[in-house]
Formats: structure tokens, C-alpha cells, sequence
């Protein structure tokens, strides 16, 4: 049982630290009290994420799952009436004075946690599909955008003036997620993308799920990969509005996550034999581009990036 501030810290630093998540490393740009606030939005984040991945015969309905976890958490967030709640695991009991604590600290809103609680619930069906373009956005929104719009509030963003860069930055990583994991989701009858799209490219939605795609698949993905570029570049309009550490850890992110699209685009015929990465060293490097400020502010002076010949948004 955790019953200190900072016992429940440090259990979300364990979280976090133990998700080996592209995430963890750009804490450690952000001052100390940022830094706690993200370990326990990201430990919250990673519970509810392996919650939503445990098998559908765990949990009566759907709907048991949205009443326990809403009333375990956003009750609790907002009265702070712990005795009357039953929680769903011994680890969302250990990060609940830490998440408590960084949502008032940095006036996070509760909405952002109901929107993440709903995405996971979008997972929480036997075949997902995507009907079109605009429920992509909207699952994407939920899973992905909802959090950023929430470590805005920790990074002293502009919350209003920054929404919707945010979202469509939420939704760019996301996307990037989706294009790296086609395989890997079709291995688990989840097909992400929109099934107006397969239509449009003659793609057979069982071919896919066998992993041996028919029609123009990457003429599909290779349109989703020019939308989530257009995406990233609306989504960098969070940075200048940011201080100064948070502008560190978005900007290495959102590089980091830019390349890995850039690495699945080059490596297109590959993305069914094989899981696209970014490399040790080209992760490395790019943390310590950020870590360091002169290099850091070559790279990123004025909300522009100097690599590649001086184009802003060559991640």
C-alpha cells in the first residue's frame, strides 16, 4: 500500500521507467516538478493502456469497465473520497496521491482523463475497424491527442491558443503508431485504418488481415503517410508556445516521432516481415541534440530545424 506523496512518485517513476517508451528519456529535460507531473500522467497512462489490452473475458461488458474505472478515478480525482472507491488494480491504488497531486498542481482538466478512458474502450471490441477518415481522427484524438492537450497544461502551454496544434499532433504520432504496427494489429484482427480507403484501393480486408496485402496498399499507405506529414506540421505550432524546458521535450518527441515515419516511409516493403525502429545511436543522438543547448537551439532556433538542409520539419 502506498500512503505517501512520494512513495506514489516514485512508483510512477518505476512505471514509466520500466515502459522503455520513446517518452521516458525526454522527462529528464523538464524541471523537477514537470517531471514528477509527466511520471505520473505517462504511469497512468501505460495502466490504462495494459488494461485495455487484457482479454475481453476478464471484464463482463464494456460498460462494467467504463463505471468502475470512471468511478474509481474521476470521482475520486475530483472528491478525493478514496474510502468509497473500488479500485480496478493495486497499481492505479500506488500512482493515485501522485496523479492526484499533478492534476492540481498544474490544473490539468478532468475531461482529458475521461477522453483517454474512452479510446481505451474503442480497443475493447473483438474485430476493431475504422469506418472512414473522420473516425480515425476521432480514435486518435481520444488515445493520443487527449493526453498531449494534457502534458500542455504540465509544460505551462497556452492551452486555448495551442488546441489545435496539439490535437493534430496527437493524432500525427498516433498515426505514425498505426503505419508502424499494420502488421502487428492485423496479427490481432485490428485493422486501424479506414475501411472507405481499402475500398477506394481495391484492398480485400481478409488479404490484409493474412498479412499479404492485394490492391494498391501502398498506394493507401502511402497517401495516410502524406496526411500525417501535413499533421506534423500543423502539430509544431505547439512548440513556440511553450517554455523553455517543454519546448525541449515536444521538440524531442515530435522529432522522434517524425523520423520514425520518415523510416517507415522508406522502408514501405518492409513493414509486414518486420517491426520499422529508430536505431540506439539515432535515438542518442537526437536526445542529446536537446539535452545540449547549443545544438539544441541550432536545431530548433525559432521553432525551425537545421537538419537536412535547413527544411524546419525534416525530423
Amino acid at each position: 500500500m502506498i500512503s505517501t506523496l512520494k512513495d506514489s512518485y516514485k512508483n510512477c517513476e518505476r512505471i514509466a521507467r520500466a515502459s522503455g517508451s520513446n517518452f521516458y528519456r525526454s522527462f529528464s529535460l523538464l524541471r523537477p516538478e514537470k517531471r514528477r507531473a509527466m511520471t505520473a500522467l505517462y504511469a497512468y497512462a501505460r495502466i490504462l493502456d495494459d488494461l485495455g489490452d487484457e482479454p475481453l473475458g476478464t471484464r463482463q461488458d464494456q460498460k462494467s469497465f467504463q463505471s468502475e474505472f470512471l468511478h474509481a478515478w474521476i470521482e475520486d480525482l475530483r472528491t478525493n473520497d478514496s474510502e468509497k472507491v473500488n479500485y480496478v488494480s493495486d497499481e492505479l491504488q500506488s500512482i493515485r496521491l501522485a496523479l492526484r497531486d499533478s492534476i492540481h498542481s498544474f490544473n490539468i482538466p478532468l475531461l482529458r482523463f475521461h477522453e483517454m478512458i474512452q479510446g481505451v474502450q474503442m480497443d475493447q471490441v473483438e474485430h476493431v475497424r475504422i469506418a472512414d477518415t473522420t473516425a480515425l481522427e476521432n480514435y486518435c484524438y481520444l488515445v493520443a491527442s487527449s493526453v498531449g492537450l494534457a502534458c500542455i497544461s504540465i509544460w505551462h502551454g497556452e492551452t486555448l491558443s495551442s488546441e489545435k496544434a496539439a490535437i493534430d499532433c496527437g493524432i500525427a504520432f498516433q498515426l505514425t503508431n498505426i503505419l508502424r504496427d499494420v502488421a502487428e494489429d492485423a496479427n490481432q484482427d485490428r485493422i486501424y485504418l479506414p475501411e472507405d480507403s481499402f475500398r477506394k484501393h481495391s484492398i480485400e480486408l481478409n488479404a490484409w488481415l493474412n498479412c499479404k496485402p492485394n490492391g494498391d496498399w501502398q498506394g493507401m499507405l502511402r497517401m495516410e503517410i502524406e496526411r500525417t506529414k501535413k499533421l506534423y506540421l500543423s502539430g509544431w505550432g505547439v512548440f513556440e508556445r511553450l517554455d523553455d524546458d517543454g519546448q525541449r521535450m515536444f521538440s524531442l518527441i515530435w522529432h522522434t516521432y517524425h523520423r520514425l515515419l520518415l523510416n517507415v516511409e522508406t522502408h514501405l516493403d518492409e513493414i509486414w516481415t518486420r517491426r520499422i525502429r529508430l536505431g540506439r545511436i539515432e535515438k542518442l543522438k537526437l536526445y542529446f541534440q536537446h539535452a545540449i543547448t547549443p545544438t539544441y537551439l541550432r536545431l530548433n532556433g525559432n521553432g525551425h530545424s537545421n537538419e537536412g538542409g535547413g527544411n524546419a520539419f525534416r525530423g
